[in-house]
């Protein structure tokens, strides 16, 4: 009896969850919020203004594919929160900047 009202209580608890998360990127009216994606495009720009030549070009756009990823696997609820929007915009600037740098060291 007690094992089934704590399952209980950790599914209601990960339907919040899930509801505080999709409101990050789904406004009330259904609507998404571009704001998420403006915002990770606005800090990829801004950490590789340094980097920006042809070869770093390229990979920005390979770069966004894992972040899409993990977006959508956070928006089915495998992961959470802050966690996936830190993915978002963290990852492919350090995957794009990696590869910037690579590519200006074999020059």
């Amino acid at each position: 009896m007690h094992r089934d009202s704590h399952n209980l209580a950790m599914e209601a608890r990960q339907r919040r969850s899930d509801a505080e998360f999709k409101s990050l990127f789904v406004g009330r009216d259904g609507s998404p919020r571009w704001w998420v994606l403006l915002y990770a495009v606005v800090v990829d720009l801004v950490a590789l203004a340094p980097f920006i030549n042809l070869g770093a070009g390229f990979f920005w756009l390979f770069g966004w594919v894992p972040a899409i990823l993990a977006l959508r696997y956070s928006v089915r609820g495998k992961a959470r929160g802050w966690v996936t929007i830190g993915l978002f915009a963290v990852f492919p600037v350090l995957f794009i900047a990696g590869w910037a740098m690579l590519v200006d060291t074999l020059r």
